[in-house]
């Protein structure tokens, strides 16, 4: 048995806002990236670390559809660690960190104190839902300042952490006008959005009913009892939406806490990366995980011009692949960054050409350290979840294939083969008086490239020879 470490438990809440008149749905608009925010010691930042360069344009846990849900101002939702996962049946469970969505869903900046509280329990059939002689296990608040358009993740960290006496809690989401504790934002209709839902996922670990309370007439209760006529609600993605037709929609919620990592059995042994390693083709069955273990003999980063590439083009299965820590972390994971719908990750440093319609392989998932192996790589078929703790949850009911995976690098040689273009927008020639291009967004930790040409040298030798970039 490993040391207690650090591992996710996710549960995405089920839940989705009442109907009532002064709601509004608006869906993420194209492009929208979901930006990371962490609470550490009452002081919000950018989350840490070394950021990779995902190729996804969201990134939300496996989640595909996104939208702001409008006239809500307090919502309370159900969080279960079970049925499958490692708090499903343990006690006295330690959180360490809880993430929870925000946001603005109009244009104009808005401003307003977020509130979040822990509860043990809570019951959506009772009036209130909350007994009034409860207190929260847990409780915070943070002042939400000029915030631009855009869905939010915001990280709080707990230090010590937090006990959860059993296996389900309840999380609430309070949304106060500034510098109040009393007066919540308005639920009139026309006023935006201060959070978004995604579509339910129900792979685990961790689960949650299709149902939340919602605080419609803004009076601080939850006036709990039956379905659909009380502030119990449910609700789905139309039955026209192209990707999540009719699916439940939930808040994405993460619940971080110390949990015993072991190592998942049967791995199969790589050894320590070589350069060009031949590819290998090993059986998968339906709904099964195939685990694999490899070492480094050098770090794989920008300071020592090396690179890691792995694919599994060939396979015969649609894939996914998580890479890990040895003490269950999660390290990356991908699921279409390949040609089709094959999975591919990349570290480290340079740009090599993708495979078909994939993506190039530029190190966007980041960089390893030698001494943070051995790594455990993860591989299945695809619209698989992974989670810290070794938790790789496949397709159900899945299809039989072949897999065939390939790591490709320079640790070894420390050759650095040279670098293509990145694929972007050829703008041609550029002319007076210049060229506007179509507004893009990157999507999450993204980049747009163009490319053009210039009919003569910019060397500033008149008044009239000048070449300016701008945002405008």
């Amino acid at each position: 048995m490993k040391q207690l470490s650090m591992c996710a438990l996710m549960a995405l809440l089920a839940g989705a806002a009442a109907q009532a008149s002064a709601q509004e749905l608006t869906p993420f608009p194209p492009g929208m990236m979901i930006q990371h925010l962490e609470w550490n010691d009452g002081v919000v930042t950018p989350a840490g670390g070394y950021d990779p360069r995902a190729p996804e344009t969201y990134n939300s846990d496996n989640a595909q559809c996104f939208i702001f849900i409008g006239g809500l101002s307090n919502i309370i939702d159900d969080v279960s660690f079970g049925p499958v996962g490692p708090w499903a049946t343990t006690t006295d469970n330690l959180i360490r960190s809880i993430r929870v969505p925000l946001g603005n869903g109009g244009t104009a900046l808005v401003s307003y104190d977020f509130k979040v509280s822990l509860w043990d329990t809570a019951n959506f059939a009772a009036s209130p839902m909350i007994a009034t002689t409860a207190t929260p296990l847990w409780t915070a608040t943070y002042a939400v300042r000029n915030l631009a358009q855009g869905g939010y993740d915001l990280t709080f960290n707990l230090g010590a952490g937090i006990t959860a006496p059993d296996n389900q809690v309840y999380v609430q989401l309070e949304f106060y006008q500034p510098g109040s504790t009393t007066a919540l934002m308005s639920n009139a209709a026309g006023r935006p959005a201060l959070f978004y839902a995604a579509n339910r996922t129900t792979t685990g670990p961790g689960s949650s009913t299709a149902e939340f309370g919602v605080d419609i007439n803004n009076n601080r209760v939850f006036a709990g009892g039956a379905l659909g006529t009380t502030e119990r609600r449910t609700i789905t993605f139309a039955a026209t939406d192209a990707t999540c037709p009719s699916q439940p929609m939930n808040l994405p919620i993460i619940i971080t806490g110390d949990i015993p990592v072991t190592p998942p059995a049967n791995t199969i042994a790589l050894g320590s990366v070589v350069d060009a390693a031949a590819p290998r083709t090993d059986a998968i069955g339906a709904g099964q995980v195939k685990w694999y273990t490899f070492e480094l003999g050098t770090d794989v980063a920008d300071t020592v011009m090396t690179f890691l590439d792995i694919d599994t083009e060939g396979s015969t299965i649609n894939t996914s692949m998580g890479l890990f820590f040895p003490n269950g972390n999660r390290i990356a994971t991908d699921e279409r960054g390949g040609s089709g719908e094959l999975s591919q990750l990349s570290f480290g440093i340079g740009r090599r050409a993708g495979n078909g319609d994939g993506e190039q392989f530029d190190g966007y998932d980041g960089q390893l350290l030698a001494t943070d192996g051995p790594f455990y790589l993860a591989v299945c078929e695809g619209d698989a979840t992974f989670s810290d703790g070794f938790v790789a949850t496949p397709a159900a009911p899945g299809t039989a294939g072949n897999i065939r995976l390939r790591l490709r690098s320079n640790v070894v040689s420390n050759i650095l083969e040279a670098s293509v273009a990145p694929i972007g927008l050829d703008l041609g020639q550029i002319l007076s008086p210049g060229v506007p291009t179509v507004a893009t967004l990157p999507g999450a930790y993204g980049v747009v490239w163009n490319r053009f040409t210039i009919c003569r040298d910019v060397d500033g030798s008149s008044t009239d020879n000048y070449f300016d970039i701008d945002f405008a």
